[in-house]
């Protein structure tokens, strides 16, 4: 009794085994096989794989078959998924694009059957790899905030295939660093570029570009080179160096700075009148050119008998709208080249530059740093009305050589306090600081 009981108990174990055979296949057969990698270029490349459906009693209209791939220092954790179009018998192809160059991928073949996926075993390949072909020649046109950067390109020195040479670019890299012009574990270049030649519009036959550097700081050391890219991936050349120009200088004995602007107006580093950029200077009248004790309609030159109604210069009969340079106060002290800014150069420093309240020497006033990181200070020196010095240590006034637009009694100044600042307009007899601009002819 007891040996028919053991026999049938082995009997329905078999069974069961047998049964979950039939309903439950594993997922670590060789359903899917990762196959060979081949025709492989800067960004492509063909892999193959076998999945072995009908072992599951399945199509493949009833599983999505294909690769997973990804950059191999990634480890699969982006990994791209690519679906293959059909099966010849149990063998399919994947054609991968748009992969970077000199660049190690792996993949492997996937089955989702219906829920279930299988994966083959991790293959890997290295994408082509390709040379710079461009080369820097020389460097011109040096400001405190640009350069230019002749480039001779070839591009009979591309490899690759067509498509290859479609993602083909070219341009200047360029940083305060060496090591910035490195690229990074990607191979792309995180440094400021200016790329400027496309390979699929261009003749192949060598030729020279003018790459552009900008947004520079002044007086500083630039390190730069022409680089070729493919597909995102970067070949730097070799490294050279440039300085731009500090910007500074000076004219008839008094200093000026290139903050950068667009008109490339140069401003005085103090007021008329000063010998350190804290100090206030001279005050003066609009059109005069000398300080005075007193600062009244009465004691003012250019209207007559004291009267503001009647303007001797610069008035509705004459037209005259901007200070002539024997009015203008900074050309008669400095010479020839310097004199007070117009209204668009005093809008162009407020719109251009970063300003900022500060105390310097123990002045309050405004730091004023233009596009290429130069800088100068404009003191709170505020302004003489009558025998009083009124608003000193918390507001800017320097006179424009321009005439307001609509009272000839007043003419436009840059006012600026802690709190606002602007181009502004007021009674010409006032005496206020002239922050000179070097401009020469």
């Amino acid at each position: 009794m007891k040996k028919i009981t053991l026999l049938g108990i082995a009997i329905i174990a078999l069974l069961v085994v047998g049964c979950k055979g039939n309903d439950e296949p594993e997922a670590t057969g060789n359903i899917a096989v990762t196959g060979n990698a081949n025709n492989i270029s800067l960004t492509e490349a063909t892999v193959y794989g076998n999945a072995s459906i009908a072992r599951l009693g399945l199509v493949a209209s009833q599983c999505v078959i294909g690769v997973e791939y990804d950059v191999a220092s990634h480890g699969f954790s982006t990994p791209v998924t690519y679906v293959a179009q059909g099966l010849s018998g149990s063998l399919f192809t994947c054609n991968l694009s748009n992969l970077l160059p000199n660049t190690t991928y792996e993949y492997r073949a996937y089955v989702d059957a219906q829920g279930v996926v299988y994966y083959g075993e991790i293959e890997s390949f290295t994408t082509q790899t390709f040379g710079n072909i461009a080369s820097c020649e020389s460097f011109e046109n040096v400001t405190t905030i640009s350069a230019d950067v002749v480039v001779s390109v070839n591009p009979n020195l591309m490899t690759g295939t067509e498509a290859d040479q479609k993602l083909y670019f070219c341009g200047v890299a360029y940083s305060e660093s060496e090591a910035g012009l490195y690229p990074n574990d990607e191979g792309r270049l995180t440094c400021r570029v200016d790329t400027f030649f496309a390979a699929k519009d261009m003749p192949y036959s060598s030729y020279t570009f003018t790459a552009h550097m900008d947004a520079l700081s002044a007086g500083t050391l630039y390190y730069y080179c022409a680089y070729t890219s493919c597909n995102g991936v970067a070949v730097p050349g070799s490294i050279h160096t440039l300085s731009t120009k500090d910007g500074t200088g000076q004219a008839n004995g008094h200093s000026w700075i290139d903050l950068g602007l667009s008109s490339g107006t140069c401003w005085a580093t103090s007021n008329l009148g000063a010998t350190r950029p804290e100090e206030a200077g001279g005050y003066y009248a609009w059109g005069e050119t000398k300080t005075k004790d007193t600062y009244t309609w009465a004691t003012y030159t250019l209207c007559d008998d004291g009267s503001k109604e009647d303007m001797l210069r610069y008035n509705v009969s004459d037209g005259l709208t901007s200070l002539k340079a024997e009015d203008d106060a900074a050309t008669v002290n400095l010479g020839a080249g310097w004199r007070m800014p117009s209204n668009q150069e005093i809008v162009e420093l407020l719109t251009e530059c970063r300003w900022t309240w500060t105390t310097e020497k123990d002045v309050p006033g405004y730091r004023i740093t233009g596009p290429n990181k130069n800088s100068i200070f404009l003191p709170s020196a505020g302004y003489r009305d009558g025998n009083e010095l009124l608003r000193y240590g918390n507001s800017v006034f320097c006179w424009s050589r321009n005439l307001s637009n609509t009272l000839s009694a007043q003419a436009f100044y840059v006012g600026a306090s802690q709190a606002d600042k602007g181009c502004e307009e007021d009674y010409r007899y006032y005496g206020q600081t002239i922050r000179p601009v070097y401009a020469p002819e």
